[in-house]
């Protein structure tokens, strides 16, 4: 990732990113054709703040993509359940890197 990339992120942050590296599962759901398919993935995590983690997974995920932790992910005093895609690239073949801002109650 281009470090201009980088840092246009870290400036839209509120909170202080720390390293948390850890093997999470998500899962999202899609609709293809009016079809809704649930999509169960891994991810490592890279950091972690109060209001979002940075993940590198294989999946595509697109920015606005909502992803449900399974299990929770532990945050202080909250239990991240879901988040949203707030930006994702692509860093080789097929790996991402995903910046999620977590979301204070599930979305159904």
């Amino acid at each position: 990732m281009a470090k201009g990339k980088e840092t246009s992120h870290a400036i839209e942050r509120r909170y202080e990113r720390k390293p948390f590296v850890v093997q999470i599962q998500y899962y999202l759901r899609e609709s293809y054709m009016g079809e809704t398919k649930t999509i169960h993935r891994e991810a490592v995590s890279i950091d972690i703040s109060e209001g979002g983690i940075g993940i590198e997974t294989d999946y595509p995920l697109e920015k606005g993509n909502i992803l449900y932790f399974d299990p929770a992910i532990s945050v202080n005093n909250f239990e991240a359940v879901c988040s949203i895609v707030k930006w994702s690239v692509r860093i080789e073949y097929n790996r991402y890197r995903a910046g999620l801002e977590f979301v204070r109650e599930e979305l159904s």
